[in-house]
């Protein structure tokens, strides 16, 4: 089971890494040092190939970059709706990625995603309970954090 969780989060990491390379134009890296507060969190739900759910915490200066890059916009001109949407489409990109990784042949059905901001810091730590996932990553010193329940 032990192997089968690597295989899942290594699925998981490249479907992350291709919607941020590909969509956004940013180059993730293993986040070293302490999390900040993540002021956005976008969620999604799912079952079929696997069940479980699938969060993202974003800083505001990655929500912000993340529209920029996408739409070609600037400062003033990106508003919070406008990172709500794109925000709820970059967990939908991967959580649909990911699972299409994990089985091509066989139907996943997704949730609609939500998007809020947030005020709660996620505990530290690389997951504990069984079939989470926990990752942390940053571009330009911009954080984004992830966790996925697995079952």
């Amino acid at each position: 089971m032990k192997e089968q969780h690597g295989e899942i989060e290594q699925k998981l990491v490249k479907a992350i890494f291709d919607v941020f390379e590909k969509m956004y134009y940013l180059y993730l890296e293993p986040l070293d040092g302490e999390e900040s507060a993540p002021e956005w969190l976008a969620s999604i739900s799912f079952t079929g190939v696997l069940t479980g759910c699938f969060e993202a915490l974003f800083s505001e200066e990655i929500a912000a970059a993340m529209v920029e890059n996408s739409l070609l916009l600037e400062g003033d001109d990106v508003t919070d709706a406008l990172r709500e949407d794109c925000l709820k489409e970059c967990v939908n990109m991967i959580c649909g990625s990911f699972l299409r990784l994990v089985d091509s042949d066989r139907i996943a059905h997704l949730t609609l995603p939500s998007c809020s901001r947030t005020k709660t810091v996620p505990p530290p730590g690389a997951g504990g309970e069984a079939g989470e996932i926990r990752l942390r990553f940053e571009a330009d010193g911009m954080q984004v954090l992830f966790r996925a329940q697995i079952s």
